[in-house]
């Protein structure tokens, strides 16, 4: 559900992006761009402190009350919400700015290659 969320908001920034590229309207999609650049990671960084907050409620109540599991599902959600912004950092760049036009790329292009080597390299862990 966290991914799904973002999910819409990108595509949400790339339709707004669109727009204003369509209507000549540089000055307003560059500033588009930053505002979802900042605003989406820092707000997915705030739910995932919620999510890790919370997951002593809803885990038992999702799980069980095996506390391997539990433990051990705790961890995974630690690590998943501190380390979800990268992903949405990638996500917005990639799928939100660059797929709205060209005008951006040649800024946002260092940005995005630099976060998918993180990226990748985060999978190995």
């Amino acid at each position: 559900m966290y991914h799904s969320l973002f999910l819409g908001f990108v595509n949400a920034c790339a339709i707004l992006i669109g727009q204003h590229l369509g209507k000549n309207e540089f000055s307003q999609a560059k500033q588009l761009a930053k505002l979802f650049t900042w605003g989406l990671p820092i707000i997915s960084f705030a739910i995932g402190l919620l999510l890790i907050a919370f997951s002593p409620l809803f885990l038992p109540w999702i799980i069980g009350h095996d506390m391997v599991i539990l433990s051990l599902s705790q961890n995974l959600i630690v690590v998943m919400g501190l380390g979800f912004w990268l992903k949405t950092v990638n996500m917005v760049l990639i799928m939100g700015i660059l797929r709205a036009g060209g005008i951006v790329v040649t800024y946002y292009m260092p940005i995005c290659l630099r976060c998918g080597y993180f990226r990748f390299l985060s999978h190995g862990l």
